[in-house]
């Protein structure tokens, strides 16, 4: 009996031992497979990145180039707008096409764009000076010198401040003169 016992304890040592050698088998498969998917997390992650990262490039690409645009169009609005406003005829039409770009169009003008212009640092009226004013007013009287006594009111009308042109007197005869009376 004892040998039938201790053929059973043997049995039941080598079915044990059997047992335990598949346990360390398992624990080496499970090993393996953390191996395995270790491998497989960090491929997943090189390959997001490998995507995200030209797909981010081409998003700022985009973003920068529609930014980009918005700039250059405002830029180009600006320009044509102090183009429009420089090719006025004097300095005080040029600060009121100024106050009216920036009354048609809030916020796409800078702020100080009307307000940083002052007419008087450019001159009154137009770009003429007094001596260019009298002689296209002489040039005037000798070209239409049958209605030179017209001219002359006209002128004293729209500029009553003048006070260079009070000083002339057209006398009409045949040959009409222009003569000025001076104390």
């Amino acid at each position: 009996m004892n040998d039938a016992l201790g053929t059973k304890f043997d049995v039941e040592g080598e079915n044990l031992k059997l047992e335990l050698d598949k346990l360390e088998l398992e624990k080496e498969k499970l090993k393996l497979e953390e191996s395995k998917l270790e491998i497989e997390w960090q491929k997943a992650k090189w390959t997001a990145l490998s995507i995200t990262v030209p797909l981010l490039a081409a998003i700022l690409t985009v973003a920068y180039g529609i930014w980009s645009v918005h700039e250059q169009s405002q830029s180009q609005f600006e320009i044509k707008a102090a183009e429009i406003v420089m090719g006025s005829s004097g300095p005080g039409e040029s600060l009121n096409k100024a106050r009216a770009f920036v009354a048609l169009f809030p916020g796409k003008l800078p702020r100080n764009f009307a307000t940083s212009f002052d007419p008087k640092e450019f001159g009154g009226r137009s770009n003429k000076t007094t001596f260019e004013l009298k002689k296209e007013f002489l040039h005037m009287l000798a070209e239409k010198s049958t209605k030179s006594q017209e001219i002359v009111e006209m002128w004293r009308q729209l500029f009553p401040n003048e006070e260079w042109v009070k000083s002339f007197q057209v006398q009409e005869d045949k040959n009409t003169q222009v003569q000025t009376n001076r104390p």
